[in-house]
């Protein structure tokens, strides 16, 4: 399957592209009509025009509060996730063979208001099978963009960040990926880590790698460090032969002497 009509249908590209051709040739025939009215009707035709362009205006404006429910789009795409047998069981393979589409499938999952659509027991086994997945690059991309994405819940629903600046509601801002789900995950890349004593060479990669998945999250403010400080600590000092895991380290001193 392309993947480029894959992640078009997921973020409701194709949609937009009919919608603009619609509004193309709406344009085109109502540019003609106008045309031949002007030279009937003259003087009259721009009060006809006023009156259209003061309609559509306020179809625009209502048209933007409607934005409450899912559109055409998100549950065109909500149904394609289900119909291809996504599951929190199998999304370890997704993310492992597709972290790109996994993102933007967790996303749609994740910020979706309609609870007869997916539930929030749905949400949290999808977040649970994320943050008990193993470690690997993959499972951090997807981990890191799904923890710098913040949502806006507002009037007891949850928006997206683009959303939420569209309709310039002020929603109380959350994080998408709880910390909970952050903290797991981390526990499990630390153990990873520690349990690859079988081949010192992965073992300094996957470290580093942590390291700088951990340095990305603490800067950003997504974790707090207060709450992993002693797991993270001895992590880095088992591993300061590693230059990553001491610049980690410093990392922690310096957040924790600031505050």
């Amino acid at each position: 399957m392309d993947e480029k009509k894959v992640l078009d249908a997921l973020s409701g590209a194709d949609v937009e592209e009919e919608k603009v051709t619609d509004e193309v040739v709406a344009a085109a025939a109502a540019t003609t009509s106008s045309s031949i009215n002007n030279k009937k009707q003259g003087k009259k035709v721009k009060k006809g025009k006023s009156k259209r362009s003061q309609t559509s205006l306020t179809k625009k404006k209502t048209g933007s509060s409607s934005s409450s429910s899912p559109s055409r789009w998100e549950r065109r795409a909500l149904t394609l996730i289900a119909d291809s047998g996504l599951t929190p069981q199998n999304l370890s393979r997704l993310v492992e063979n597709n972290p790109i589409i996994a993102i933007e499938c967790l996303l749609l999952i994740l910020t979706c208001r309609e609870e007869s659509m997916i539930s929030v027991n749905d949400k949290n086994e999808y977040l649970s099978s994320l943050a008990g997945m193993d470690m690997s690059i993959h499972s951090m991309e997807v981990v890191n963009r799904l923890a710098t994405h913040s949502s806006t819940r507002a009037n007891n629903q949850l928006l997206n960040v683009e959303e939420e600046d569209e309709g310039g509601g002020g929603g109380e801002e959350e994080p998408l990926l709880h910390p909970e789900y952050i903290h797991l995950y981390i526990s499990t890349c630390i153990s990873t880590c520690e349990g690859m004593r079988y081949d010192r060479h992965l073992q300094n990669k996957s470290v580093r790698l942590v390291c700088v998945f951990l340095q990305s999250l603490i800067r950003n403010g997504i974790v707090s460090v207060e709450d992993l400080y002693v797991e993270v600590q001895s992590f880095c000092i088992e591993f300061s032969r590693i230059r990553e895991a001491a610049a980690l380290f410093q990392l922690l001193k310096n957040q924790v002497n600031h505050k």
